[in-house]
């Protein structure tokens, strides 16, 4: 393999350990430090000068592996977070009715339970975020309601996928206002996406675009359940809200 920019310290034992030896796990938290921030995959393949296919297969497997063991986080931009020097904490995200939320922060690897107390996010740092996300954040210090408080840093995966709630129509605009009340952010429905749907009903909308500073989420509407007078939606409702089984298998309809 070709020979990095810097030497790495740890050269003699990765050799000794494998055949086929890669940068060790120090020297790629050093390239890290001197990026001062995250890494593309090629960003840092390239400071290590390896553009070889197996050199940069071997690299992907170590990435990996330290992902695994919680020196790196992967956010889905495929951008490389070190942990430790940025005192990152990645958990899922815990949303408020009333606007603000939590970050419940993942357990170490390889242990059960809970790491540390919740984390309160701000409304404004919950502009981007929706109930059930994954994020990183740093602590920003602060307490707030007994709890440290944190600023998001990446989201790391989205957690919902559709969404239940009332259609409305007003000034032109189609929007839904989902159900759950930890779900606090409308999703606007652009024109085409409405499938029938008429104001009030009640309806399940796929979430195709996701909250930025500058915009709501966008979804289009996948079914109409009904409206809020009928007994049926409020059963129908309540088996997409709490996501219980209620289509049963081909084998059982075959029977």
């Amino acid at each position: 393999m070709s020979s990095p920019p810097h030497q790495d310290p740890f050269a003699q034992r990765e050799a000794a350990k494998y055949e086929q030896p890669i940068a060790s796990r120090e020297f790629i938290l050093q390239c890290f430090g001197r990026a001062q921030g995250p890494l593309l995959f090629e960003q840092l393949a390239e400071s290590l000068e390896y553009r070889e296919p197996r050199e940069r297969e071997a690299l992907q497997r170590r990435l990996r592996a330290m992902v695994r063991d919680g020196q790196l986080l992967a956010n889905r931009r495929g951008r490389y977070v070190v942990v430790a020097q940025a005192d990152l904490v990645a958990g899922a995200v815990i949303a408020h009715p009333d606007g603000f939320g939590f970050l419940r922060p993942d357990a170490p690897a390889g242990e059960a339970g809970r790491a540390g107390k919740d984390l309160y996010l701000s409304a404004k740092q919950m502009r981007t975020l929706m109930h059930g996300d994954r994020a990183i954040v740093r602590r920003a210090g602060a307490e707030s309601r007994e709890r440290p408080e944190a600023k998001l840093v990446e989201i790391l995966a989205r957690g919902a996928r559709q969404l239940c709630g009332r259609y409305f129509q007003e000034a032109g605009l189609g929007f839904v206002r989902p159900e759950n009340r930890r779900y606090t952010q409308d999703v606007l429905v652009p024109p085409g996406g409405e499938a029938g749907a008429r104001h009030g009903d009640i309806v399940t909308a796929q979430i195709t675009a996701y909250p930025t500073k500058q915009s709501h989420a966008l979804g289009r509407i996948t079914e109409i359940l009904g409206r809020a007078r009928d007994t049926e939606m409020h059963i129908a409702l309540a088996i997409r809200k709490f996501e219980l089984p209620h289509a049963w298998p081909a084998a059982a309809r075959r029977d």
